[in-house]
């Protein structure tokens, strides 16, 4: 989609600080999140030209606590396709398309850094379903998620010894080379 007077390597705009993008073929949608201020985390569905309101609108508050903006929608600005308030601090992100988790097929999973946690994101008819925090119990800050080629989720805390996760379906999860976490 071209606009008058704008650059051709401008894809969209309106962003505040993305952090994970994926590409869902079987949808043809492109998934972004990024980190809101305080609250307002986002998730969106990426769209040629389409502005997506940072700094005119936005869910979350300044880190001082003053109002950023008090427009949280306005015409012309796309709507986030999900919203966390608190802020969980979205960090890395995938989409599940492996074959070891059959029902988890399609999800998002997004790393929380400030939950400490992973979210598991159903897309259910196309849009989000009921969120399922998993890896609480590890306490760490997870930086970054990845489906690996095994069908594995690999899952990347952010400590100062930090360590590689491997998510299988018996419920373990695994540092590489097969010891089990804590």
């Amino acid at each position: 989609m071209s606009r008058e007077g704008a650059l051709p390597e401008i894809y969209s705009y309106g962003h505040r600080h993305m952090q994970g993008i994926v590409w869902d073929e079987s949808s043809g949608r492109l998934y972004t999140h990024e980190h809101g201020p305080r609250g307002g985390d986002e998730i969106n569905i990426i769209q040629p030209g389409r502005n997506y309101g940072w700094p005119v609108v936005s869910y979350g508050i300044d880190y001082g606590r003053s109002l950023i903006t008090p427009f949280t929608r306005m015409p012309g600005m796309e709507e986030p396709f999900l919203v966390w308030t608190p802020s969980i601090a979205p960090a890395g992100l995938a989409l599940y398309d492996g074959d070891l988790f059959p029902q988890w097929r399609g999800s998002l999973f997004v790393a929380a850094l400030a939950e400490e946690s992973l979210r598991r994101v159903p897309i259910e008819n196309g849009e989000p379903g009921e969120q399922e925090i998993l890896l609480k119990e590890v306490g760490d800050r997870i930086r970054d998620v990845r489906v690996g080629p095994d069908g594995a989720i690999y899952v990347l805390t952010d400590e100062s010894d930090g360590r590689v996760l491997r998510l299988v379906p018996d419920g373990g999860a695994r540092r590489t080379g097969g010891d089990v976490s804590r």
